[in-house]
């Protein structure tokens, strides 16, 4: 039987390959929805690489001006960090109800495998609300460079998180 999350790697692939397949000049909306709500931006990665590598795809990137820096639009930049910000939240909130349950079922291993987890967690939450707050701030008043310097941390981050998020639910099984 297949792990749940194989299954959900096998959908996300074919619902990529599908958005590419019909994208037009959308993929690049598609690229940054994908990276701020999936827990797989490797795969977002590799699909609109591959995409752009594709005489369709450097035509549309050469449409829109698509180059190194990825975002133009500070307030859509934002707007993800607020998302990738909520998820955040979101996996600590689970880890942290995760925790009480074992700690309440006394079960030492996995509060302390938890505890490790919740605890680098919460780091990280504070260190993404933190930079959240400073593109926030700074939105209408610094250059793209800041915000998208900003955003990048925040993807950093984001991709530790859910590793983390990962390793904690294996102390669960």
């Amino acid at each position: 039987m297949a792990k749940p999350g194989s299954l959900l790697l096998i959908v996300i692939l074919l619902l990529i390959s599908a958005k590419l397949s019909v994208a037009r000049s959308d993929w690049y909306s598609y690229y940054i929805q994908c990276v701020a709500t999936s827990s797989q931006e490797a795969t977002c990665y590799d699909a609109i690489r591959e995409f752009l590598s594709t005489e369709e795809g450097r035509r549309q990137a050469e449409e829109i001006g698509f180059k190194r820096q990825l975002f133009r639009d500070s307030n859509q930049v934002v707007t993800q960090a607020v998302v990738i910000s909520n998820r955040i939240v979101q996996m600590e909130t689970y880890l942290s109800n995760a925790l009480e349950k074992a700690k309440e079922d006394k079960d030492a291993v996995r509060a302390y495998c938890l505890h490790d987890k919740n605890r680098e967690m919460t780091a990280l939450k504070r260190n993404v609300d933190e930079k959240k707050t400073n593109m926030l701030q700074n939105a209408n008043h610094s250059g793209p460079e800041f915000i998208e310097s900003e955003y990048q941390l925040v993807l950093s981050l984001n991709s530790r998180a859910n590793e983390l998020y990962l390793q904690a639910r294996k102390c669960l099984e």
